[in-house]
């Protein structure tokens, strides 16, 4: 009697774990053509695909969201995996990226498969949620603070939650681990069997958060500035690592190494100066319209850290 409670205990555990490898149901993925267009004023062929998910998978009354992506046909004859490209951010757009500079990227990665650019869950193609207007403001008129602009940011982010749950959000639904399973969701509504991940930035943590819950479910990953699953947090090192690198750039043109010898010593030297005495400037804003700016240290320092680049990408 024992040995068959013990057969009829084992049984039970396989179907549980049988059970537990079942894949929900593949969304089904409608596809249209679409001209595609990137900045540079290029077009090429693409597909525009929308697929639905649960806005949260933890509560069974969840409302569904329409996700979208473009679809890059491969221009091979023997394709591989799909390549689904994750933007950084988080709250970057995979086609407002594919229109950017990375556009000849996309199109030569199509040597390699189907190149899919993924609007993650709030972006782009794949956001249904209104646009929030908050009454709080950074002054133009003084230097932006650590002390003064966390509050502000807290208040805004507070007010502006409030606004989307009164409108049916489930803001618990909008995180890493729910776009992963919108990876495998695609996945899964394209019939591959596997998918390779190409993410810059948050879209490395993504691929991570993905490979934990899909391992067997991607063929290759490629990833660039990488973060890990535990830490998103952009750490002044990186900013300090690519002035060390433009220094190796200015170094290598005596005339640019004569004018800039130390282009890091300089930016500190300038963040100290603003720190001590702020600087109004004067520019157009979108409307034409003149504005008039206070620019201390933070502002400095954000606005430098934003735009500077790789100065070895382009030769690489």
């Amino acid at each position: 009697m024992l040995a068959v409670k013990n057969i009829a205990v084992i049984a039970a555990l396989g179907f549980v774990a049988a059970c537990a490898n079942i894949e929900p149901p593949a969304p089904q993925v409608t596809f249209e053509a679409y001209a595609f267009e990137a900045r540079n004023g290029e077009k090429v062929a693409a597909e525009r695909g929308l697929f639905k998910v649960p806005e949260n998978r933890n509560d069974a009354n969840s409302r569904e969201i329409e996700l979208g992506f473009v679809r890059f046909k491969s221009t091979s004859d023997n394709p591989g995996a799909p390549i689904i490209y994750l933007a950084g951010g988080p709250g970057g757009s995979g086609v407002a990226t594919a229109r950017g500079r990375r556009f000849p990227l996309f199109m030569a990665m199509r040597e390699f498969g189907d190149v899919i650019a993924f609007d993650q869950r709030g972006t782009g193609m794949s956001n249904d949620i209104e646009e929030c207007e908050t009454e709080y403001r950074f002054p133009l008129d003084e230097p932006l603070t650590i002390e003064k602009s966390f509050p502000l940011l807290r208040a805004a982010a507070n007010e502006c939650a409030a606004k989307w749950r009164a409108r049916g959000v489930d803001l618990s639904g909008y995180n890493t681990a729910e776009s992963a399973r919108d990876i495998d969701a695609l996945r899964r509504g394209l019939g591959a069997d596997k998918v390779s991940l190409w993410g810059i930035s948050y879209g490395s943590h993504l691929a991570f958060a993905a490979l934990k819950i899909m391992p067997d479910a991607i063929d290759q990953v490629v990833l660039t500035g990488i973060e890990g699953l535990g830490d998103t947090v952009k750490l002044p090192a990186r900013t300090d690592a690519y002035f060390a690198r433009l220094q190796e750039a200015i170094n290598a043109d005596p005339g640019a190494a004569s004018a800039y010898p130390d282009l890091a010593g300089l930016m500190t030297r300038v963040h100290a100066k603003l720190n001590a005495a702020p600087v109004d400037v004067t520019f157009k804003d979108s409307s034409g319209n003149d504005v008039t700016m206070t620019i201390g240290k933070i502002e400095m320092q954000m606005l430098s850290s934003f735009t500077i680049s790789d100065p070895f990408s382009s030769v690489r």
